[in-house]
């Protein structure tokens, strides 16, 4: 394995690598006066931090395909599409993570009366919120880029549904208003015949000739009547 990873493997198809700097971490914890209990809370750390990436990647319908653990907690690789708040978020999960696991010890210290003087909570509080801060400094394999862009990533989120929330208003409105129009135009339009079939033309042109010729022979009609009155009365 070359530098800096220590060790590097696969899990269910995730590649996973620890990183040298996380033996420096495990050093720090066993400077504890309890050991077990330092070292327990280190690694309850880091899976706070992990399981932070992991759960807010999914939430974004991300898929984890690696796993990069080291001193600070670690960062996993994605795949997969998602809006850029999605990526953020999970870039930033594993401070978010840790966070949350602060919060919970807190509170479970609280409700419970623990010890809040032990070394194991020291570690899930204290040196949580150092590796916490750690996390904020802007080197390679921190959450610091996407802690940072954050803030950027919500209010581009808040935009994109304001927008998409003005664009449905419009579009409800035009839909109104071309019911109106179709409702007034229906309302004032006189309604067209229907298109005669062939039949109903050959019908209709044979009526028309049948009036034509009946025109022609009431005229003719008409005119040797005028004809034989003149004659009778010349012969008077």
């Amino acid at each position: 394995m070359s530098f800096p990873w220590l060790l590097s493997g696969h899990l269910s198809g995730c590649r996973i690598r620890l990183h040298w700097s996380l033996l420096l971490g495990l050093m720090a914890a066993f400077l504890f006066p309890q050991t077990s209990d330092a070292v327990v809370g280190y690694l309850l750390i880091i899976t706070a931090h992990i399981a932070g990436h992991y759960l807010l990647a999914r939430r974004g319908g991300l898929s984890t395909v690696g796993i990069d653990l080291n001193a600070v907690g670690g960062s996993l690789h994605h795949r997969g599409e998602a809006a850029r708040l999605h990526y953020t978020l999970a870039g930033a999960g594993g401070v978010l993570g840790q966070g949350a696991l602060v919060v919970l010890v807190t509170m479970a210290a609280a409700a419970l009366s623990l010890d809040a003087e032990g070394p194991l909570y020291e570690v899930l509080t204290t040196y949580n919120l150092i590796l916490m801060a750690l996390n904020l400094l802007p080197l390679s394999g921190t959450d610091a880029a996407s802690v940072y862009a954050l803030p950027g990533a919500v209010v581009g989120r808040l935009e994109e549904k304001l927008t998409y929330l003005q664009i449905q208003e419009v579009e409800a409105q035009r839909a109104d208003w071309q019911e109106l129009i179709d409702r007034d135009g229906a309302a004032a339009q006189v309604p067209s015949p229907s298109p005669a079939t062939p039949i109903e033309l050959e019908a209709l042109l044979a009526q028309r000739d049948a009036e034509a010729d009946a025109g022609i022979t009431d005229a003719f009609a008409a005119e040797v009547s005028s004809l034989l009155a003149g004659v009778w009365s010349s012969e008077e």
